[in-house]
């Protein structure tokens, strides 16, 4: 048994906040350990499932990519910081090195991305920093510490280029514009937030749209009858969530 179904860009944000929370692995660290939240606009949904509250999520972001001739606007209210759950109390008190270095084995590290290749489990993250920015902490953290990475990022990030070939192109000294950096750990896309709701298995089988869901995806979702009544109401919990402005 399986339907289809198209998601928006923030619906498909929402989906993929709700699967973490939902996750095995990240209610395990909840408890017993701790979950570095990276800014970024996915990772924002993450933090509202979290408090159970609305934030400004476009001020837990540290880069955007805007439409031609659009500015970022200014912060709606206090800006909040990277999120760190330690044992399941939220700090915001922390600058983003102190908190990666409070990281041991088996804790995790949430970092949102802008290029994906789902077949191969690798991600890319846009670098616009000469020191690698937050993903260059992150990157370091992981490796050295065994420190889970999980990287929450919509199926919509799909590119047909081989992340590595464009990492290399773009860390060139004659290329102008931002570095792109690999980034491979635990791809969590919609495919993995509707498994983690329901059961079921998802397939991509479709993107774009026009009136508002440009950059959406399809999905077709499969599975058993109650598999499938999990992820329809997982979806309804997530359909007609407003774009992110």
């Amino acid at each position: 048994m399986s339907f289809t179904v198209v998601l928006t860009v923030a619906e498909s944000k929402r989906l993929i906040a709700k699967g973490i929370v939902a996750s095995d692995f990240f209610r395990q660290a909840r408890e017993r350990g701790r979950i570095l939240i990276i800014k970024g606009t996915t990772n924002a949904y993450i933090v509202e499932e979290i408090l159970g509250r609305k934030i400004d999520k476009i001020a837990f972001a540290r880069g955007l990519t805007l439409p031609f001739g659009k500015v970022r606007r200014e912060p709606k209210g206090a800006v909040l910081g990277d999120v760190l759950l330690d044992h399941g109390t939220v700090r915001t008190d922390l600058a983003i090195e102190d908190a990666v270095e409070r990281l041991e084995r088996g804790d995790l590290i949430l970092k949102g991305a802008n290029a994906l290749n789902y077949e191969r489990g690798l991600a890319g993250v846009l670098i616009g920093d000469a020191r690698s920015g937050t993903v260059g902490l992150a990157l370091r953290k992981a490796v050295g510490s065994h420190v889970r990475l999980v990287v929450p990022v919509g199926l919509e990030k799909q590119v047909g280029m081989d992340i590595l070939a464009a990492a290399r192109l773009m860390s060139e000294p004659e290329h102008k514009g931002e570095a792109l950096m690999p980034l491979w750990g635990t791809i969590f896309t919609e495919i993995e937030a509707l498994a983690a709701l329901s059961g079921a298995r998802a397939f991509h089988v479709g993107a774009g749209g026009v009136g508002g869901a440009e950059g959406g995806i399809r999905l077709l979702v499969d599975g058993t009858e109650e598999q499938l009544a999990r992820a329809r109401a997982a979806l309804e919990g997530v359909l007609g969530e407003p774009p992110l402005e």
